[in-house]
């Protein structure tokens, strides 16, 4: 037995922060076939005392250290010695931990409603959903977008809507944009896009301090107006591309995740599940396409590891 918790086999390898992953670059309308890394995002389940308390969504590092230190910002512990012994389970993402000086009845108000808490953020959605859950159906086809270069306007035109941000530096900003090549008002005219780029590119925009408080917001919007159906909607996203934005864009129906930052494995992991096409570090003429590449006219096989 020990005072503090020791990691799990390989938490602190150096690649524990990221892994290779294949993905279609376009650069000026060309596609290339390259590897790059990703970061890691990883479901870590807490045991108190035997039973479940909370999902961590974290990257899979110095895990020993997370777990001390988010004992002690909940207030379970005021030192390492409170925990008597961590028990790893890698294959299923559990940590067992025991804290013997937590009375049964502090134990049961801190278990009251599980949680998942997402990679960043700070709290995210009690209900995340994994892949294996039937809940989130897979997205449908839908219509596609061939026009590659609507990716980069819809990212231009996010950043042009985005007022509080640039005010504040402090939002994060969604919109939602019709999945076809014409633009939301139908076609494109040539005129200059409205600031916040609704009634052009995009259906909605709307911002908040919390990323997945901005989805949520979109979320609402849809339900209160007639949204196109399920496989004919993009996200366009201020943030990174985490396994909840997946889930939360596959839950509108969205076919199509754009942003202008980096994705996460598990991320791309849920968008593989979900059929939800993944582009990320959307700059200028060139992009990076994750996930299913058929929804923009691109694919092929990579190239065969040496």
């Amino acid at each position: 037995m020990t005072k503090r918790p020791t990691a799990p086999p390989d938490a602190r390898t150096p690649d524990a922060d990221s892994e290779a992953t294949p993905l279609i670059r376009v650069v000026d309308g060309q596609q290339h076939w390259i590897e790059d890394r990703v970061a890691l995002e990883a479901p870590l389940t807490l045991m108190l005392n035997g039973r479940e308390w909370v999902t961590l969504l974290a990257t899979p590092s110095h895990l020993d250290e997370l777990v001390l230190g988010f004992l002690a910002a909940e207030g379970v512990i005021q030192h390492p010695d409170d925990v008597s012994r961590v028990v790893w389970d890698a294959e299923d993402g559990r940590a067992w931990v025991r804290c013997p000086a937590l009375t049964p009845a502090t134990r049961d108000a801190l278990l009251v409603g599980r949680r998942t808490l997402s990679a960043c953020c700070g709290r995210g959605h009690p209900g995340l959903v994994f892949a294996s859950d039937t809940d989130v159906p897979p997205v449908p086809p839908g219509p596609g977008l061939r026009r590659l270069e609507r990716l980069p306007a819809w990212v231009d035109a996010l950043d042009r809507s985005a007022r509080a941000f640039q005010d504040t530096g402090g939002l994060h900003t969604v919109a939602l944009a019709p999945l076809t090549d014409h633009d939301a008002t139908g076609g494109l005219d040539g005129a200059s896009p409205p600031e916040d780029g609704v009634g052009r590119h995009f259906l909605v925009v709307r911002s908040d301090v919390g990323r997945h408080n901005a989805l949520d917001k979109v979320a609402g919007w849809c339900l209160l107006h007639d949204a196109p159906q399920p496989g004919a909607l993009a996200i366009v996203f201020s943030g990174r591309v985490s396994a909840e934005v997946v889930v939360k864009a596959a839950r509108l129906g969205a076919a199509l995740v754009v942003s202008h930052a980096a994705p996460t494995t598990l991320g791309l992991q849920m968008a593989d599940a979900l059929h939800v096409t993944v582009v990320a570090f959307v700059r200028g003429e060139r992009l990076s396409v994750y996930t299913h590449p058929e929804r923009l006219g691109l694919g092929g096989s990579p190239p065969a590891p040496y």
